[in-house]
């Protein structure tokens, strides 16, 4: 089939070279007065069909080539509209989580200020053992989503795997931060909101000494960080995304981060970037491992 298309490629540029040397030799003899008349009709009907042949392919190829930009103008505008649904579905575990340390401290601390409280009404107590658990789990979630878009459009977003390792090492970190922060905690806090049995029992213990409120912000603080660095990353792949995808339909583009300490890092798409953001990370990770490795030990 392929051979057959481009058979009238081919004959009617030879018919016009050919034409055009037969019109050349027959012209220098005014005997072939008539055969250079209908060599020259045919050259120029020849000329004129491979000029018609000609426009009919650039008007086919723009044709195909407007409609392969559409389509990429549509993809990159429903990949947009997935990572800001991403977005917007981590925006609320991860508020929750920068949130934790300093709501925990608060509960905590009005508990035993105001234990009559507590008990009256366990239902105005916020976090539980429980509650804490379901929050580490959407937050984890939540990253999970976007290291699967950073993963699965990086023909998209090129260089977009950088974000899969930053969501990978920040949620390294979460987890690795994380136990001490629950055990640090969870003495003080109800076992469950409901029923208000919990309260009691948690209430008949013995109040938390200044080193037990001490044990508690320090364990959490690395993981407030590490929450504070996810908030930023997603920030970054908002703002990259949009500069990638989106860009050309606009006049401008978005506005990077710019940090108040050069040792946080904004996250970039750009290759001259990438090797100090990639070192950045992988440093992390390996800190993350090696915390995790001693309290494995």
């Amino acid at each position: 089939m392929a051979s057959k298309r481009k058979w009238p490629q081919l004959w009617i540029p030879g018919i016009s070279i050919v034409g055009l040397v037969l019109i050349v030799v027959c012209a220098r003899d005014p005997s072939k007065s008539s055969l250079v008349q209908a060599l020259s009709t045919i050259t120029a009907a020849a000329i004129a069909a491979m000029a018609v042949m000609w426009q009919v392919q650039q008007n086919n190829q723009a044709t195909l080539d407007s409609k392969r930009a559409e389509e990429q103008r549509r993809f990159r505008s429903d990949l947009y509209k997935e990572i800001v649904q991403a977005r917007q579905a981590t925006h609320e575990p991860v508020v929750a989580m920068l949130g934790l340390l300093h709501g925990v401290l608060q509960q905590v601390d009005t508990t035993w200020k105001y234990p009559q409280v507590a008990r009256s009404n366990p239902e105005s107590m916020k976090y539980s053992s429980q509650s804490l658990l379901k929050m580490l789990q959407d937050c984890s979630a939540a990253t999970g989503t976007l290291h699967r878009i950073a993963e699965d459009f990086e023909v998209a977003l090129p260089g977009s795997d950088i974000f899969k390792l930053a969501f990978s090492v920040i949620g390294e970190e979460i987890r690795a931060s994380w136990p001490a922060f629950y055990v640090a905690a969870v003495p003080y806090i109800p076992n469950e909101l409901v029923p208000d049995d919990h309260v009691k029992k948690l209430l008949s213990r013995s109040p938390p000494t200044t080193e037990d409120f001490k044990a508690i912000y320090d364990s959490g603080l690395p993981l407030q960080t590490a929450c504070i660095e996810l908030a930023c990353a997603v920030e970054d792949f908002i703002i990259e995304s949009q500069n990638c995808l989106i860009s050309e339909f606009f006049t401008t583009t978005a506005t990077r981060r710019k940090p108040s300490s050069s040792e946080h890092v904004v996250i970039t798409l750009d290759q001259g970037d990438r090797d100090r953001i990639e070192g950045h990370f992988n440093w992390r990770r390996r800190k993350a491992q090696e915390a995790t490795r001693i309290m494995g030990d």
